[in-house]
């Protein structure tokens, strides 16, 4: 589990690499060590888009291929967040990620 200690929240400014620590900070040190718990693998694209029809939004997510996991224990998660703006416009965020429990 990592921590974002970035000045940025917005997934299209973050720096994902977390082996930079003034970017990222890992939340099990000495005095809080790994307890060694299953992992769960996520595998996953967020999309930007602005919202005019449902339509190119399915699509967006159909091309990603994540559905396409061809494994029995798969989930799947899916998230969407809509900010409105002045004059109508709309601008969609969706998350979508297969997960699949390692043991």
């Amino acid at each position: 589990i990592w921590f974002n200690i970035q000045e940025y929240d917005s997934p299209a400014r973050i720096n994902f690499d977390i082996s930079k620590p003034k970017l990222w900070k890992s939340f099990f040190s000495r005095s809080l060590p790994y307890p060694c718990l299953c992992s769960v693998q996520v595998s996953g694209f967020p999309i930007h888009m602005p919202f005019s029809e449902v339509r190119p939004l399915i699509e967006a997510v159909h091309s990603t291929g994540v559905h396409t996991v061809d494994v029995s224990n798969v989930e799947f998660a899916l998230a969407v967040y809509i900010h409105p703006y002045p004059q109508n416009v709309l601008s969609v965020w969706i998350y979508v990620a297969s997960l699949i429990r390692n043991r």
